[in-house]
């Protein structure tokens, strides 16, 4: 802003009557506004087309993509299928376009969202509709619908070696299949980058396995919460690991034990507080170590004395 100010005043002060002429003419062009050229505004992109080639590759995805734990159906073939018998790509575009926004939305992030994921703590996983429009416009350029939508599912093991217990499930075996469907799901709420190095808790396993490069360097048995108070799935880093830890009980505990603990907890009082506190030993609830991972659920991983 300072700059348009200074050359302004500097206009006005050499175009006095006293000056040469032509010095004065420059001095009061300087001073007047300067036509400036606009580039012009760059064309807008063609909308997404769907060739019919095109959407018949969409099609045959989507007769494919049970073997993803999803149902075809939800996909509305038909509509696909009827827009492509016409012939039409006018007709085909807008029929294809959702159906692929959806399919991109669905094996990115998962097909359940919002409250339907029960005590499910982690970030949105999913392609945000930016790039679901960047998928959409260089498939309808450039073809590779299946390659493009299998790019966006999972690579973890995991979801391998359940796609693969679901083809070889019977048919007719429906609950072992929408057990092994629920789970594969789960697997696209997760996200795709666990890290080279990690911890995976298995709640329903009781597991806990340190991972190293794809390869498992260790498994423990892991205890986790009861029904009435089950564990939240969530991420978080894991920041510190303490050795003989202190157990600061939770207030919830001391309610349940009505304050009484026998030997060997210190307890105080802070205002209507009582905070009772277990110091480190064989017997301490946390065993020998506490791994520190901070999260807004106050959820660590411990020892324990058994």
């Amino acid at each position: 802003m300072t700059r348009p100010i200074r050359h302004g005043a500097l206009a006005l002060l050499l175009a006095t009557p006293t000056m040469p002429g032509a010095i004065q003419t420059a001095a009061i062009a300087q001073s007047q506004p300067q036509a400036t050229t606009v580039p012009p505004a760059p064309a807008p992109a063609p909308a997404p087309s769907w060739r019919r080639e095109t959407a018949e590759e969409l099609l045959g995805y989507i007769d494919g993509v049970v073997a993803e734990g999803l149902d075809a159906a939800s996909y509305t073939p038909d509509r696909l299928r009827t827009a492509i018998a016409s012939g039409n790509e006018a007709a085909i575009t807008p029929v294809a376009s959702q159906i692929f926004l959806k399919l991109a939305a669905d094996l990115s992030g998962g097909s359940v969202r919002g409250r339907g994921r029960v005590d499910w703590h982690m970030a949105d996983s999913g392609l945000d509709a930016a790039g679901q429009q960047r998928l959409l416009v260089q498939v309808t350029r450039g073809g590779a619908v299946g390659a493009t939508l299998d790019s966006l599912l999972p690579t973890h093991p995991q979801y391998a070696g359940l796609k693969q217990a679901l083809a070889a499930t019977p048919p007719e075996d429906d609950t072992r299949r929408n057990l092994i469907r629920a789970n594969m799901e789960r697997w696209r709420w997760m996200p795709r980058n666990l890290g080279s190095r990690h911890v995976l808790v298995n709640v329903p396993a009781f597991t806990a396995a340190l991972i190293d490069n794809g390869q498992v360097v260790t498994r423990h048995r892991t205890v986790v919460g009861a029904r009435r108070t089950p564990t939240p799935q969530l991420s978080a880093t894991i920041t510190a690991v303490t050795l003989n830890p202190w157990w600061t009980v939770p207030q919830s505990i001391i309610a349940e034990n009505g304050g009484s603990f026998g030997p060997g907890y210190e307890v105080r009082r802070e205002g209507s507080y009582m905070i009772v506190r277990q110091p480190p030993g064989p017997r301490n609830a946390l065993g020998r170590l506490k791994i520190e991972m901070p999260n807004e659920h106050a959820i660590y991983l411990h020892d324990t004395p058994s």
